[in-house]
C-alpha cells in the first residue's frame, strides 16, 4: 500500500456523500426551476426581508 492510500481510502466515503448531496441539490434546483416553483419561492425574497421561518414579521 502506498503511504497516502489509507488516507484516501478513509476519505472516499465522505467524498462520495458530498458528491451525492451536491448532485441531489442540483437535480432539485433544476426541477424547481423547470416547474416554476423556484421563481415563486424566490419572489418574496426579492420584495424585501423574509422571516427565517417563513411567516410573521421579518426580524430587525
Amino acid at each position: 500500500m502506498e503511504p497516502g492510500g489509507k488516507i484516501a481510502d478513509d476519505a472516499l466515503p465522505d467524498v462520495a456523500v458530498l458528491v451525492s448531496v451536491a448532485g441531489a441539490g442540483a437535480v432539485l434546483a433544476s426541477v424547481l426551476v423547470a416547474s416554476g416553483v423556484g421563481g415563486a419561492l424566490a419572489d418574496p425574497a426579492h420584495r424585501g426581508p423574509v422571516h427565517p421561518i417563513g411567516w410573521g414579521t421579518p426580524p430587525g
